[in-house]
Formats: structure tokens, C-alpha cells, sequence
């Protein structure tokens, strides 16, 4: 083994290295009509709401939309959850029943803790169980606390600084901006220490991503069936995951939305595209929508200096 002489430098890579499919979701856990927010930061919905909703607007840079949000701006918040859904920041699709399984000590993220003793994030654990009492106490017999603002926050920051460390990485962009998931004592000062920090948590998010087999059925005519793998509980908080894994499969180059009420990353651009294909190169915009409005922006500039 090659001794350390304290230059080598820790890089993390994605492995197995090629880009997953993002599972086909046709569903959301629960249906747009269903939200409803809790004075208290609780968002609820309807008991019996489970088993409908309808499909996710389109995968691929989810993550992104959500690093852009004001967290402040809890009409922002609304948006996004009534156009995707919730974070699943305390859920997860059990791997044997496919169920939702609740995840009331965030293991999924933090970790176990054999010994019991408190980790780094016993705080913010403590602060996420009190935002559920307090969110379950206003919600009625009918609904129940689907997840709190704070929850969904929280999960916002995680995915923020996962992005923030692998472009740190990747590019050499020293973060200007304070880290928002870790508490302040444990903010990585190095690249390499971002990329160790990034290795931990996605780890636990990308888990629901993992080889299995599937069934074939072959009827008596001949006809093959092929059931396909379920991740209708896997939370959208793991399908973000997924997708920086393979913008990092790609080594995906980070754009700027150059829409002056925009300017928020992306990778391609959307809305000018057929059967899916968006562009990667010689684009400026997130998406046609905003070329469109920064083209009638300098139009009505020209015309007004003309």
C-alpha cells in the first residue's frame, strides 16, 4: 500500500459508473387536491389518498428546481409540493414488501447509531420529531402529517449541499455560501472533505436503487410477462439522488439560466425538445419558456431605447 504522504487527495467517482434509468413513476403517493398546510408547518393529506394521484412532470433535474427554491418563501414551498409531491424526507419503500415504511430516527440519512449515544445531528433529529408533534396536533382525525415544512427544509439543505460539494469537486467551486445541512463545527473546509461528506449521505438515499431480479411469465401461448421493478414508495427525495448520480455519470456541465428572473442551474434545456431529447450545448436558457421571456425583455428594452 502506497504510505500517505499528505498530498494525496480524496475524490469521490460514481460507481458502477453508468447513468441508472429513473424509475417510470406513474403515480404520486398522494393526489395534488390532497395538500393541505397546517398553520402549525404540517402538510397534510387525506387519510384515504394513498392509492391515487397522478404521474411526476417529468424527472431528470428535479434536484435543481428544488436547490433554486427561497426556503423562506413558503409560497415556493407550495408550488413545488403541489407540481412534485413531498421530499419522503422520513419515508422509505421497505426492500422486501415494497411498502412506505416511517423512519421516525432518519437512520435513511444520519446513519444507525449501535450504541445509542447522540450523534452530530441529535438536534436537528430532536427539532424534526417536535415539528411532527407540533404539525400532528392541528391536523385533524381525517388527515395526518404527510411531513412538516421544517422536514422538508431539511431535506431541501441535504440535497443543496450534496450539489454544492460534488461542484466543488468536479469544478473546483469553493462554496461562497455557508453549508445548510451541517451544523456549523462539522462544515467541511477542503474538497476533499466535501467528497467524504457527499459519499456518506447519498449512500443512504441511493440504497433504494439496488439489483434485484425480476419475474418472467411465459403463458401457455407462448407470450413472455416480465414484471417490471417497483419504486412506486421510493420517496422523491431518493429519485433526487438518483439524479445527481447520473449527472455525475455524465460528468454533466452545470449552466446558468440566463433569464434575469431566473438564473438557476441546469443541465438541459427543456421544452424544445421531441420524444424527450433536451439539449445539452449552446444553450442559455433552463428552459424555452425562459428564452422566450428574455427575447420579449430585450425586444422591449430595444424599442424603448429606440
Amino acid at each position: 500500500m502506497k504510505p500517505w504522504d499528505y498530498k494525496t487527495r480524496l475524490r469521490i467517482t460514481p460507481w458502477p459508473g453508468e447513468p441508472l434509468a429513473l424509475p417510470d413513476l406513474q403515480r404520486r403517493p398522494y393526489p395534488i387536491h390532497g395538500w393541505a398546510f397546517g398553520f402549525r408547518g404540517g402538510i397534510w393529506a387525506p387519510d384515504n389518498a394513498y392509492s391515487s394521484g397522478g404521474p411526476y412532470p417529468g424527472l431528470g433535474e428535479s434536484y435543481l428546481e428544488l436547490a433554486a427554491i427561497d426556503l423562506d418563501d413558503e409560497k415556493a414551498i407550495r408550488a413545488f409540493v403541489d407540481r412534485w409531491g413531498t421530499l419522503g424526507v422520513r419515508w422509505f419503500q421497505d426492500p422486501v414488501s415494497g411498502e412506505q415504511v416511517e423512519d421516525l430516527d432518519y437512520s435513511r440519512i444520519f446513519g444507525a447509531s449501535p450504541d445509542g449515544r447522540p450523534g452530530p445531528f441529535a438536534d436537528q433529529i430532536i427539532r424534526l420529531r417536535e415539528s411532527i408533534e407540533s404539525a400532528s396536533d392541528e391536523a385533524g382525525t381525517d388527515t395526518w402529517v404527510v411531513e412538516t415544512l421544517a422536514e422538508f427544509r431539511f431535506g431541501a439543505r441535504l440535497v443543496r449541499d450534496l450539489l454544492r460539494a460534488w461542484r466543488w469537486q468536479r469544478n473546483g467551486l469553493t462554496p461562497t455560501d455557508r453549508w445548510e445541512f451541517l451544523p456549523e463545527i462539522f462544515s467541511p473546509q477542503t474538497p476533499e472533505a466535501a467528497a467524504e461528506l457527499a459519499d456518506d449521505w447519498a449512500h443512504g438515499l441511493l440504497s433504494a436503487f439496488y439489483p434485484q431480479f425480476v419475474r418472467v411469465e411465459i403463458t401457455g401461448t407462448g407470450e413472455m410477462r416480465r414484471t417490471e421493478p417497483y419504486f412506486s414508495a421510493v420517496p422523491l427525495l431518493s429519485l433526487m439522488a438518483l439524479e445527481l448520480y447520473n449527472h455525475a455519470c455524465e460528468d454533466a456541465e452545470y449552466k446558468i439560466c440566463q433569464n434575469e428572473t431566473c438564473g438557476r442551474l441546469f443541465v438541459r434545456q427543456k421544452g424544445r425538445a421531441l420524444h424527450g431529447q433536451h439539449r445539452t450545448a449552446g444553450v442559455k436558457y433552463c428552459t424555452s419558456e425562459c428564452a422566450r421571456a428574455q427575447a420579449q425583455r430585450s425586444y422591449r428594452r430595444r424599442n424603448r431605447q429606440a
